[in-house]
């Protein structure tokens, strides 16, 4: 799905200052940044001055750590009728056996986790979904379903006690789930909640719910080599939710890329290669499930810049990686600043985006001539892979 543009966007901004909402997979969405954007909060930190309420998007400048408890709430539409999901069920997928609490520890090495989430629901909404659609009707009014939302619960939520609030409704109203933040003044604290907003075909979907707290996190998608924003088969922010079929509750995320870890925090200074020039040879381990050895992240400038450069990384089937296409190394090409800045590289004349062309395996090589660089594959290990790098 493409972002959304032109009539759309002007339509939404009309509605929210500053409000820009962009599509993420098809599907599923994050919410782009706006100018007037709060500044930065830390979870369970109150902010300087009351930000205006909005919903928005930001990039992670505070790494979350720990706890990042969701206050999930189920609301139904006036005379929308059937609910369909039990608060068991949704408490089973944030919560349970290889559940999206799962996930997170292990994706972020034990730093995050969802402990003290609680689900509750449904609560009654004052209007239908049609009265929740923007001015031109082609989104939904995302402000204005997370307050009455949001109110509606708020005799058995108390919001403090939360870094974000998932927002699950009961009629599919043909716009894609999202992800980022929303502003509300709530029990008598003014916040920038981290937030997801779902409908009936991916409220049941722990990959769609793990992408979009991903958001909420502040992380942005990744694209494969044709620009496809949500081709990139090895980051649960492109291409999340196809691996079927799971024991569990639907499909399996698979890990988010390297690049999005160190964002996170999650990849220790140690475990992170940052080629110097010349020719250097390192050992990367996987990297769902690392043993205590060997580089997480290698990261290679490019002419010179903190900004743009390569990284290349591990992925061997393990854990919640253990449906990914095959073992290989994977190499993306960063350049900060923009809206999905990791590109997936594939070789010359495949399609990176589906599978083989991405995958980089023993006795390959990636060129790029115009900067001098080639990352060499030599050798697969037992848990990951021998590259080496030259700079020239």
């Amino acid at each position: 799905m493409k972002r959304l543009t032109g009539k759309v966007t002007r339509a939404i901004t009309m509605i929210f200052v500053g409000l820009l909402i962009v599509t993420s997979l098809p599907g599923h969405s994050a919410i782009t940044q706006s100018a007037a954007a709060p500044q930065p909060i830390a979870a369970q930190t109150a902010t300087p001055a009351a930000p205006a309420p909005r919903v928005f998007f930001e990039p992670t400048r505070v790494a979350p750590t720990g706890a990042q408890p969701f206050a999930m709430i189920l609301c139904k539409f006036a005379g929308a009728g059937e609910t369909w999901l039990e608060v068991s069920e949704v408490e089973k997928l944030l919560l349970g056996e290889a559940g999206v609490d799962a996930y997170w520890r292990e994706a972020s090495y034990g730093r995050i986790n969802l402990a003290g989430s609680k689900v509750v629901g449904w609560y009654a909404l004052p209007q239908d979904a049609a009265a929740y659609r923007t001015a031109d009707g082609a989104d939904m009014d995302l402000y204005r379903l997370a307050a009455d939302c949001t109110a509606a619960a708020d005799a058995d939520i108390h919001f403090p006690d939360y870094f974000g609030i998932g927002l699950a409704f009961n009629q599919d109203v043909n716009v894609s789930s999202r992800g980022g933040k929303a502003c509300l003044d709530l029990d008598g604290w003014s916040h920038c909640y981290g937030a997801f907003w779902l409908w009936p075909a991916n409220s049941r979907n722990r990959s769609v719910v793990a992408h979009e707290i991903g958001h909420a996190f502040g992380l942005s998608h990744s694209t494969a080599h044709d620009t496809a924003e949500f081709g990139n088969v090895w980051d649960v922010m492109s291409k999340e939710g196809q691996w079927w079929p799971d024991p569990h509750y639907n499909p399996m995320p698979q890990h988010m890329i390297a690049y999005a870890k160190d964002l996170l925090g999650c990849i220790p200074a140690a475990r992170k290669f940052t080629a110097a020039g010349g020719t250097q040879t390192v050992t990367l381990e996987r990297l769902a499930q690392p043993g205590p050895a060997g580089y997480l992240l290698a990261q290679i400038p490019i002419a010179g810049s903190a900004t743009h450069f390569y990284t290349v990384e591990a992925r061997r089937r393990m854990g919640f990686d253990a449906q990914l296409p095959g073992d290989a190394v994977v190499i993306h090409e960063v350049a900060e600043g923009q809206d999905a800045p990791a590109t997936l590289v594939g070789r010359a004349g495949e399609e990176a985006r589906f599978y083989a062309g991405s995958m980089w395996r023993a006795g390959q090589r990636f060129t790029d001539a115009a900067h001098g660089i080639i990352i060499s594959v030599d050798a697969e290990t037992e848990t990951g892979f021998v590259v080496t790098i030259t700079m020239d």
